[in-house]
């Protein structure tokens, strides 16, 4: 299985790309154009200089079809896809057992038992047992070294985002046109690759089967490993497994309350963005503590599906502590909507409760980015009567982005001995590494809320 091959990247130049409002037009939707080989494609794209792009595929799990049937058949992503060098991963028991809704293009299973066992052994990481987190998107330069890789599940405005910064590290001229609302994972890893797994999700999706094996063992009774078991289940991409959770949530007691929060904080920890249908049930519970981890797991979890639930809570929402971290989730989820953007800009540079302001301003660097944005956050930044944590969330806003235009604002803060220095040297961090690890507690101290969100900002000291 793959072994990782970091490292910085210098920008190698490559010849002129067509414009892709050109590829656009002139072609229909297609599939992405796949090599049968890992031998032939690394020959390729060093030829040719282009970036050589890794899919891995888990066939039958729900994340990963959902990506095969409306994410690679998309037109700005198949349009990216042919100005670099493609290549899968793929279990071939599950494609077996399974099939898969890729168009493979002529690949056959020789091809991909080869392939995939050559990209575990020379690009990907797996687990001692052999995993490796499925779906994930690696994007290497013509010289194997990775740019970038994004593990789990991806928009196609997170996808877009990921072709376009690749393409322009190897040719800095290229001739692309972003669609209006791409924007970067929350995930990202710069020059390198996810090992395997990580402690909170774990490389692979538990099946059906193992769901109805799980919820049977636990009809049973008190056991030694329940609590195991039942975050196993949490990561499951399943109607059954959602239905057995939420009336695990129903269920009252003297912690019930309590309990409420913890298994909403494992659902933000473990799930994919599906279980929003779980959550929102509790999203206007009487217990703020329960509200605020059902606003920091939608945050995460960033479904645009949960977007018409957030803003009604939104408009109704009392503690004026829970109405920042509601505009967090509001933008986490709408990215792409301009009236989110909207919104989230009047509360960024109007809101009277400097709380709520700063949590707008962070909640900027969630959305796709536009001039006013931009604008937004440097003057929060530059304002020196605004309050510190305005100013530190939007340092932290311009990390989230991963906008290198930024660095010219962030540098001279960085240069000082206060708190936003430090906040600045974190988010200069996130532009060399794509990790937002560093940003996580300057993102608590600006925000006001100490609920962790392990997915995008890790876990803090406190509760490791």
């Amino acid at each position: 299985m793959l072994e990782g091959n970091p490292g910085r990247l210098e920008p190698v130049p490559f010849p002129m790309i067509t414009a892709l409002t050109a590829i656009l037009l002139a072609a229909p939707a297609a599939s992405i154009q796949w090599t049968a080989s890992l031998d032939e494609a690394q020959e390729r794209a060093r030829s040719e200089k282009r970036v050589l792009f890794v899919a891995v595929h888990l066939p039958g799990e729900a994340a990963n079809e959902r990506m095969a049937k409306d994410v690679y058949t998309d037109r700005a992503i198949t349009a990216l896809s042919r100005e670099t060098v493609n290549v899968l991963a793929m279990a071939m028991d599950r494609y077996q057992e399974n099939g898969t809704r890729i168009d493979l293009g002529g690949l056959t299973e020789e091809d991909l038992r080869r392939l995939d066992i050559d990209l575990r052994a020379r690009v990907l990481k797996p687990d001692a047992d052999g995993y490796v987190v499925a779906p994930q998107h690696v994007f290497l330069a013509p010289d194997g070294k990775v740019l970038l890789s994004v593990p789990y599940e991806l928009t196609r405005a997170e996808l877009e985002w990921c072709f376009i910064e690749a393409i322009r590290a190897v040719n800095p001229d290229a001739k692309l046109h972003p669609s209006s609302d791409v924007h970067p994972p929350k995930r990202l890893i710069r020059s390198g690759v996810i090992e395997g797994s990580d402690e909170s999700i774990g490389a692979t999706a538990a099946t059906l089967e193992e769901v109805r094996a799980l919820i049977r063992e636990l009809a049973k009774g008190r056991a030694p490993d329940r609590f195991e078991k039942m975050m196993r289940i949490l990561t499951a991409d399943e109607e059954e497994a959602r239905d057995f959770i939420t009336k695990q949530l129903r269920g009252g007691g003297r912690r019930g309350d309590e309990n409420k929060a913890g298994m909403i904080h494992n659902i933000q920890r473990r799930s994919p963005p599906s279980w929003w249908e779980v959550v929102v049930e509790f999203a206007d519970h009487t217990s703020p503590k329960v509200r605020e981890e059902v606003a920091a797991c939608l945050e995460v979890l960033a479904a645009p599906d949960s977007l018409r639930t957030i803003k009604k809570v939104l408009s109704k929402e009392k503690d004026p502590r829970l109405t920042g971290m509601w505009l967090r989730a509001q933008a986490s989820a709408g990215a792409g909507e301009t009236k989110i953007a909207k919104i989230t800009l009047r509360e960024a540079g109007h809101a009277h409760d400097p709380q709520r302001r700063a949590n707008a301003v962070l909640a900027l660097g969630y959305l796709a980015p536009s001039e006013e944005i931009r604008a937004q956050l440097r003057e929060s930044l530059a304002d020196p009567k605004e309050p510190q944590t305005v100013r530190m969330a939007a340092i932290c806003a311009m990390a989230l982005t991963r906008d290198e235009s930024y660095r010219e604002v962030l540098e001279p803060v960085a240069e000082g001995e206060d708190d936003l220095a430090q906040a600045a040297t974190a988010a200069l961090q996130t532009f060399t590494a794509g990790d937002l690890t560093s940003l996580g507690p300057f993102v608590k101290q600006a925000c006001g809320d100490e609920v962790d969100r392990e997915r995008i900002f890790g876990k803090s000291k406190a509760s490791r």
